[in-house]
């Protein structure tokens, strides 16, 4: 990332200016002048140099993330379209950590337990028990595998407030 002399951005080099002041300062202040509040000080500076050598010298701009978001969700969108989707989603995890949803294609919907959920094959269409149903992995997905970040008290609270009841349903699954 930062091997060629000529690709070193500003903000790395800055990062190196504020660990070697932040070292340098911290050194002195704590043992010459013997003061410990500008010890902090001086390590505070390392740490924030730290920080700015770590950071990605080329962010994601928001357009970009935000029509990926709208691809994939378009794409979904079409899918369900296309298949006269109208039944709530049953979200499951599996061992992996990836979470899916399974859309009934029935008339009278079929939502079959989370445990025999994820033992079916992960395609497209797929029929439980002969029902048809549809096999999709969310945007957004990835963003439900950190709930176990969260803690499973959050997750809770969060299912309560569910901004769209009687659209999206979510499974009673344990986080481990």
């Amino acid at each position: 990332m930062h091997g060629n002399p000529s690709s070193v951005s500003k903000i790395f080099l800055m990062g190196v200016g504020f660990v070697g002041f932040g070292v340098l300062l911290a050194g002195f202040c704590y043992f010459i002048l013997q003061s410990i509040p500008l010890t902090a000080l001086g390590i505070a500076f390392s740490i924030l140099g730290c920080v700015l050598m770590i950071f990605p010298e080329y962010l994601v701009p928001h357009r970009v993330v935000k029509g990926m978001i709208s691809g994939a969700t378009a794409n979904i969108e079409a899918i369900l379209e296309e298949f006269a989707a109208v039944h709530k989603a049953v979200y499951f995890p599996l061992p992996d950590g990836k979470i899916y949803a399974f859309i009934p294609l029935s008339q009278n919907p079929y939502y079959p337990e989370v445990e025999k959920l994820s033992r079916f094959p992960r395609r497209l269409i797929a029929s439980l028990d002969g029902h048809p149903g549809l096999f999709v992995y969310p945007p957004g997905s990835d963003i439900i595998m950190l709930a176990d970040i969260m803690g499973e008290e959050n997750l809770k609270k969060e299912n309560r407030n569910n901004p769209f009841p009687g659209i999206i349903s979510y499974p009673n699954w344990k986080t481990q």
